[in-house]
């Protein structure tokens, strides 16, 4: 029997102020970003949007967030279609408007692909343990006991990936990773002592994910809506080492928090700095958006 399940995705589109200069914030000077507002969508899927009939921007899984390259005055108009997509994306009225001098929030609805539901399966489990398991959508599994549970839904054709991230003993993992098909998956994790799990062999135990919004000595963090525009840079043995994003969280690379800032980390070292600053080293005294960085990271 097939199913499937519908759940209504909205995708966020956000118009950013923008700011291409990654050192210094200007004043008066607008760009218009969009950006997904959903945690989980199609890693298949591809939007393409226009502004003004001109340039065209893609958003896909891996890039859920561009700018357009004009900038723009208090007073201009914009202008923005949808050129493609698997779905009609509605702007609700508010495809065209007037820069003033706050930002611009428009928020698009999408739809939603056609989902797939699936479960795990955790035997093994013994007591007082406690395994963790999350899958290429960035969410997050724990299992304290043997247990088998509703993971929800994947969107259909997707590529999919569910891994351990911790547990006493390293799981015998089967059909955790593959395409999302039009039926229900059971992932299946044998966590066990003998005939599963390997004994004396732990899990994985580093995060999956490196948290860049914090402080060089790690006493400061930034929450998830303080941070957001991140761009990568570095390259051979240093790919993906360096990051710059933009925060207004108090006390991060010396920033005070008043505006938001730029500021530049290296994942390696852990320093972490505002960039967005004069000469005389003093942070910019409006809000930085849309940072670039080098493609070797150190600029």
């Amino acid at each position: 029997m097939k199913y499937f399940l519908k759940t209504a995705i909205s995708i966020c589109f956000v118009l950013i102020l923008a700011n291409l200069n990654l050192a210094q914030s200007q004043t008066g000077q607008f760009r218009l970003g969009i950006a997904y507002g959903s945690s989980l969508f199609s890693n298949k899927e591809r939007f393409e949007f226009t502004i003004g009939g001109g340039q065209k921007i893609v958003l896909t899984h891996d890039n859920p967030t561009a700018y357009f390259t004009p900038k723009f005055t208090t007073g201009q108009t914009y202008s923005i279609s949808q050129l493609s997509g698997p779905r009609t994306c509605s702007l609700f009225g508010q495809g065209r408007g007037t820069f003033a001098s706050q930002d611009i929030v428009i928020t698009a609805s999408c739809g939603s692909p056609t989902l797939s539901i699936f479960k795990m399966e955790v035997t093994g489990i013994e007591q007082g343990e406690n395994f963790k398991f999350a899958d290429n959508y960035r969410r997050t599994y724990q299992y304290p006991f043997s247990t088998t549970a509703n993971l929800g839904g994947y969107p259909q054709g997707d590529d999919y990936s569910l891994t351990q991230t911790a547990g006493p003993r390293q799981c015998v993992m089967t059909l955790n990773q593959g395409v999302v098909l039009n039926t229900p998956l059971t992932v299946k994790a044998n966590c066990g002592r003998t005939g599963g799990g390997t004994t004396g062999t732990p899990a994985p135990q580093k995060a999956q994910w490196d948290l860049v919004s914090r402080s060089s000595d790690d006493k400061i963090l930034g929450t998830f809506y303080e941070t957001f525009t991140p761009v990568i840079g570095g390259s051979g043995a240093d790919e993906g080492r360096y990051v710059a994003f933009v925060t207004y969280t108090k006390g991060l690379g010396g920033g005070t928090g008043k505006y938001r800032q730029i500021v530049w980390r290296d994942r390696k070292t852990g320093e972490t700095r505002v960039v967005s600053q004069g000469m005389n080293g003093v942070e910019g005294n409006q809000n930085s958006t849309a940072p670039s960085i080098s493609a070797d990271g150190k600029s």
